[in-house]
């Protein structure tokens, strides 16, 4: 196994998206030549500011296999995903289509090629309803479709494994925020209304939450592509500390010198809410070699003076 992605073909899927973006910054600042694959119509104008990147755009979940395939890739970073946290049949139907199915043809479409390593990206929120702090062993119970088609596609990449051999690493990253992040995610929303000096509604925010800054997630993902012998295995990727929801929002708070204006308990928790939510990141740390560096109040700082910035361009 190779230990540098130097000189590596490396194709990220949904490189347009949040973690995406921040992913392809960093490989291409060591001299990686990228491809990114994106459902067609795709929003890609995030892009526009980083060196030439290839963008190739696929028409229906079961063409993203043949199309990285093609691209004969020695690591690929699936990051593709439709992100929804809606409970309802439509959500079904859409994160079945987009996020299991999309990541089966990859697999299946994969296992006679000459890859390196496929890197996953799952999600904390697989695990629901589960006694925290999270640990890999610990059977999914998923709440929403979107958890649900994340935790199926890792049990299928677990079987690819098992059965052929694929190389993939499961990553089960916690409460991702950090810069550019759209806004209707909980920390985009507080950060911009606030710099603002508008109102928000939240819950009481009762509920506790492993936030996990963006440039951590990204040498855990970095990780994941070139540490030997990991094939196969699932890893939580976490700040390691677990808070409530209230208590980053009153950083935010603190932060941006604003008071009075978030409204809590103005909304309602969202059905199925998971009150206690950490992950266990000790198989992380011992066999990726990867901790977390950037408390929750650093985060948040470097993450205010990103949108305040982009407000006053």
């Amino acid at each position: 196994m190779q230990t540098s992605l130097q000189s590596s073909r490396i194709v990220v899927t949904g490189g347009n998206g949040f973690i995406g973006t921040h992913l392809l910054r960093d490989l291409l600042s060591l001299g990686n030549s990228c491809d990114v694959l994106v459902p067609q119509g795709s929003d890609t104008s995030c892009l526009e500011d980083l060196p030439p990147i290839r963008v190739t755009p696929f028409a229906e979940p079961e063409a993203l296999g043949p199309a990285v395939a093609k691209l004969k890739p020695d690591v690929v970073f699936h990051l593709g995903a439709l992100v929804c946290r809606e409970r309802t049949l439509a959500a079904f139907h859409n994160t079945l289509q987009w996020n299991l199915l999309s990541t089966l043809y990859l697999f299946e479409a994969l296992v006679q090629s000459e890859i390196r390593r496929i890197v996953y990206i799952g999600s904390g929120e697989e695990y629901g309803h589960q006694q925290a702090p999270y640990r890999e062993e610990t059977v999914p119970d998923p709440v929403s479709p979107y958890a649900a088609s994340k935790a199926a596609a890792a049990c299928y990449g677990r079987m690819f494994y098992n059965c052929f051999g694929l190389p993939v690493v499961l990553l089960r990253p916690s409460v991702v925020y950090g810069p550019n992040q759209a806004p209707q995610f909980l920390i985009p929303e507080v950060i911009s209304a606030l710099l603002q000096n508008q109102a928000v509604d939240t819950t009481e925010g009762f509920q506790t939450r492993d936030f996990l800054y963006v440039a951590d997630l990204v040498s855990a993902v970095l990780q994941a592509a070139i540490v030997p012998g990991i094939e196969g295995e699932v890893f939580n990727i976490g700040s390691g500390e677990a808070v409530s929801v209230r208590t980053c929002i009153e950083h935010i708070e603190l932060l941006t010198g604003t008071q009075g204006l978030v409204r809590y308990g103005a909304r309602p928790y969202g059905k199925n809410e998971i009150d206690l939510y950490s992950v266990d990141i000790r198989h992380a740390k011992e066999r990726l070699n990867w901790k977390p560096h950037t408390t929750l109040q650093e985060g948040l700082g470097l993450t205010i003076a990103a949108f305040a910035k982009n407000l006053r361009s």
